[in-house]
């Protein structure tokens, strides 16, 4: 009777594991981050840093995406990338649609991976609002983002958010006054930070799996607080540019905390609530893998501050969304008996998927 008991929320976890393995399967865009400014009374600059790879995903070239792209490759991509710049942005007045023109130099910035690119906007007479389209990327990745900084005339800038849900956006012309404040960038960053803790599987995997083996409130508190300071130091350590390591690194470490959380969680006997340290240690490599969704805004003067706190307040509400949607559960099944088989055999199973996936992306 127990391994029947077993056996059914065992086959569903396994569904659902496999949706969200399939779900990781498609190809994911970086943030891609840019700025506007003002060229000459006419003009106006859309600078962006745009990820390779995701740029040849888009353009449909077939490119080895576990290395970095040859500059060969690049500059290969100029003309249609060019092309598709043009056709992904759109930018009006209150009169009607800019005039664009777009040059992409094929080549790498200064961030690795990352390729800049550049629209010019000829918007002839004066206006009070800008309206701006945004389609890249969107129909690779439903879940693309975006991050526009406009200097304002006060100091500071106003962030703009894209995505799919929000793909249109209505602004002063740059260094006018606008409506943003410290606030609403804050509001912003801790909108993008709870979508990405959400959205990214291989930190939910990992924070199941530290959940799983404490079954009760205070050891669940004292794992989740150790793998948030954890990853909030990294993630500051490698904003302010004191240390950082290349995402070729940082991706598989990720996976490896998975696995070896995951065997541990089957192999020991009973549940250890004692392995803070542990997860205090993989936070600190999960928070160089959030600093790779940030490294574009680190760049930027103006609101370093207001965005780190504002992308590490998203994370952590949305590790407490996470763990307020399982901890009910796990103190209902924590007595029952099944519930020791299904705890190993759930993390067995996630260990063997994310080693799958480790040697996958190698």
């Amino acid at each position: 009777m127990a391994r029947r008991r077993f056996l059914f929320p065992a086959l569903i976890v396994f569904g659902l594991t496999l949706s969200i393995a399939s779900s990781a399967s498609a190809h994911q865009t970086s943030l891609l981050t840019g700025n506007l400014d003002i060229n000459t009374a006419d003009e106006i600059v859309v600078t962006l840093n745009l990820s390779a790879h995701d740029l040849a995903v888009a353009l449909e070239r077939e490119v080895d995406l576990k290395r970095q792209l040859t500059l060969s490759e690049i500059s290969a991509m100029r003309e249609d990338a060019v092309r598709y710049l043009k056709a992904g942005i759109s930018l009006f007045t209150d009169t009607g649609q800019c005039a664009v023109l777009a040059n992409y130099s094929g080549t790498y910035g200064d961030e690795e991976g990352m390729t800049p690119a550049e629209l010019v906007f000829s918007c002839p007479g004066t206006t009070e609002q800008l309206h701006m389209d945004y389609r890249l990327f969107t129909e690779i990745d439903d879940d693309h983002q975006a991050l526009l900084q406009v200097p304002r005339a006060e100091g500071g800038s106003e962030t703009l958010f894209y995505d799919r849900q929000t793909p249109s956006l209505s602004f002063a012309p740059p260094h006018r006054g606008g409506d943003s404040s410290l606030f609403d960038d804050l509001l912003g960053m801790i909108g993008i930070g709870m979508v990405h803790i959400l959205e990214g599987y291989d930190h939910i995997l990992f924070l199941l799996l530290l959940i799983l083996a404490a079954p009760r409130l205070f050891p669940i508190i004292r794992l989740v607080t150790a793998f948030t300071l954890g990853h909030s130091l990294t993630l500051a350590l490698a904003w302010f540019d004191v240390f950082t390591l290349p995402s070729s690194i940082v991706e598989p470490a990720i996976l490896a905390s998975i696995v070896l959380v995951g065997l541990d969680s089957a192999v020991r006997p009973r549940p250890i609530a004692d392995r803070w340290i542990l997860a205090g240690l993989f936070g600190m490599v999960h928070g160089l893998g959030f600093f790779g969704v940030l490294s574009g805004l680190a760049n930027i003067p103006e609101g370093r501050i207001t965005a780190l706190v504002g992308f590490n307040l998203g994370v952590e509400l949305g590790q407490l969304l996470i763990v307020l949607a399982v901890a009910p559960a796990l103190y209902w099944a924590r007595n029952r008996s099944w519930f020791p088989n299904f705890r190993r055999g759930l993390a067995g199973l996630s260990a063997i998927g994310a080693a799958v996936w480790l040697v996958s992306s190698a």
